[in-house]
């Protein structure tokens, strides 16, 4: 990762309010919704993220190149270097101007919602 030249370019949107309302904001691979789908325990699914991860680090460590395909990007590590690469879909739906509004779970800060009397 120190070869990155984009990795000063990951900030976080500054229109989200709360932690509840950042759903599309997470980095990492949250384990606790991967053991629900999965049906399997939390302890199962985070020790094989971070074995999946340290695997990653040692192959790099020892100069192998690695394609990763996802289905809406592919992420290479080539000379211990990282390029990702989108799907022409992924970045039209990212670049539209009501992406943010659309994937955020309600507009108006969680404190409001606490004091509102249903």
């Amino acid at each position: 990762m120190i070869r990155y030249k984009a990795k000063e370019e990951i900030t976080p949107a500054k229109s989200q309010r709360s932690i509840y309302q950042q759903g599309f904001r997470m980095v990492y691979a949250n384990p606790v919704p991967i053991a629900a789908a999965c049906q399997m325990g939390k302890d199962v699914v985070q020790d094989t993220l971070s074995a999946i991860f340290l695997a990653i680090v040692d192959l790099i460590k020892f100069d192998h190149n690695i394609s990763l395909q996802f289905g809406f990007a592919n992420v290479q590590f080539n000379n211990r270097g990282l390029k990702t690469f989108f799907a022409a879909h992924m970045t039209r739906e990212l670049t539209d101007k009501d992406f943010e509004t659309r994937m955020r779970r309600m507009n108006s800060p969680v404190a409001e919602l606490w004091r509102t009397n249903t």
